[in-house]
């Protein structure tokens, strides 16, 4: 993530600092990067840790607890896979995992005056199967927003099978990492004003599957008042593969395999409460479709989801967002699909076709895929292959079918669910732009 990268600068460490939120007191510290002081705070705990009688189960608040605890260090990850290249390249080896993993992390500017500043609270991506809310350079965040008097807050939720089995009842109805989130922005809205933050006027962000649960979350009745305007960046609601009907086959398919051999959802969870976190994410997956098996999922009237995104963004209340997508979306793609083999200066013709057909073979969204493929070939291999053309040209075309496809499928503007302009109808005032917010997360100049 391009727009993530580090901003450069002296930290220095001045002097610890103590605030008191609901729950107890906090001990942060200050730090200071140039002729900037910032407030730093990590690890808060918003949630009670979900293990034991609380696994798989809607987040709750966090007990009150004495004295000042120590808020300096990022907590652990949420349970996960271990990161790999086609996962997560970029943090390959930040390994530190625990199911109690329901933290989140304030960078705030110094409250020198009684002024009140807006609050972004950032959701990461990773799919909803990976990622962490320290995935992001600190340095990074501090000189792109806090020094611009935003105050920045991240947060962990639960990932995958721990965070959205479902049996489709009231024993596991499925969307706990939502619910998650959702705690979290209450905590942001209650709390805010410790830090010096505006408590009426919290912008939801997101980044890929991060993006998609912010959409999600202004879509759903069960966050009103939570927020006041979202920025999705390379992905929305109804992104494909980010909000299934049910995953009740899925975690049906579970409980066999982990040979709990479950007569009912009360048995299943009971069984799953007593696996070890490792042996439900390695359970092998034996129905495969171009998308993840547990992730958001449409879980009627009492909860996030009550209806399709869809229909959802006919009635929903309109609020202020921006989406759009990074220069060269979704590239890393073409890497993966060629790793083994990859030279770009050597591209040919059959080269630049086959990468293009297993592009657009692998959006299972597509109706029409031979079409799609020849219309492909034709706007961006064909027409760029002439002898007297620089090769860098046929290059250039297929990274852009690339981008231009996941722009599609990510931003989610396709079929009738747009207007004449390109935005999406119902849900908010939208605009979508190429991102001119990517110089908040590049270095500082």
């Amino acid at each position: 993530m391009a727009f993530f990268a580090k901003a450069f600068g002296n930290i220095r460490r001045t002097h610890p600092i103590e605030l008191t939120i609901d729950s107890g007191s906090i001990r942060g510290e200050y730090l200071t990067i140039g002729a900037n002081d910032f407030a730093v705070f990590k690890g808060i705990p918003y949630a009670a840790p979900p293990v034991g009688s609380l696994r798989f189960q809607a987040p709750e608040p966090p007990a009150q607890w004495r004295g000042v605890m120590n808020a300096t260090q990022y907590a652990p990850m949420c349970a996960q896979h271990p990161r790999n290249r086609e996962t997560d390249p970029s943090h390959l080896y930040r390994i530190h995992i625990s199911e109690d993993c329901l933290y989140l992390n304030v960078f705030a500017p110094p409250q020198f005056t009684n002024d009140t500043y807006p609050v972004i609270v950032f959701i990461h991506g990773g799919n909803f199967q990976s990622g962490s809310s320290a995935d992001y350079p600190q340095d990074a965040i501090l000189n792109n927003f806090v020094s611009r008097k935003i105050i920045f807050i991240s947060a962990n939720y639960r990932l995958g099978p721990i965070g959205f089995l479902s049996t489709g009842d009231s024993t596991l109805p499925g969307n706990i990492g939502l619910w998650d989130l959702i705690l979290t922005l209450k905590w942001v809205k209650t709390n805010a004003h410790v830090f010096g933050g505006d408590a009426n006027n919290i912008m939801l962000m997101g980044h890929g599957s991060g993006a998609s649960a912010a959409s999600i979350l202004a879509l759903s009745p069960r966050t009103d008042g939570l927020f006041h305007k979202v920025l999705l960046m390379s992905g929305t609601a109804i992104s494909p593969g980010m909000v299934r009907d049910t995953a009740i086959n899925a975690t049906w398919t579970l409980d066999h395999l982990l040979q709990c051999r479950s007569f009912n959802s009360s048995e299943l969870l009971d069984c799953f409460k007593k696996q070890l976190k490792d042996e439900i994410l390695d359970a092998a997956r034996t129905n495969y479709d171009d998308y993840e098996q547990f992730v958001p999922i449409v879980d009627g009237e009492n909860g996030v989801i009550p209806e399709a995104p869809e229909i959802l963004a006919t009635y929903r209340p309109k609020i202020p967002i921006m989406l759009g997508t990074t220069r060269d979306e979704s590239s890393l793609r073409l890497l993966i699909i060629n790793e083994k083999d990859l030279n770009f200066t050597a591209l040919d013709t059959t080269m630049a076709e086959s990468l293009v057909e297993n592009l657009t073979n692998g959006y299972s969204g597509f109706v029409n895929h031979p079409l799609i493929l020849e219309g492909c070939k034709h706007e961006y291999i064909w027409t760029k292959t002439d002898p007297d053309m620089d090769s860098k040209i046929l290059h250039d075309s297929v990274l852009k079918v690339c981008v231009k496809a996941a722009v599609v499928v990510k931003v989610g503007i396709h079929n009738n669910e747009t207007n004449k302009n390109g935005t999406m109808k119902g849900i908010t005032s939208t605009i979508v732009v190429p991102f001119l917010v990517i110089v908040l997360f590049e270095r500082s100049f």
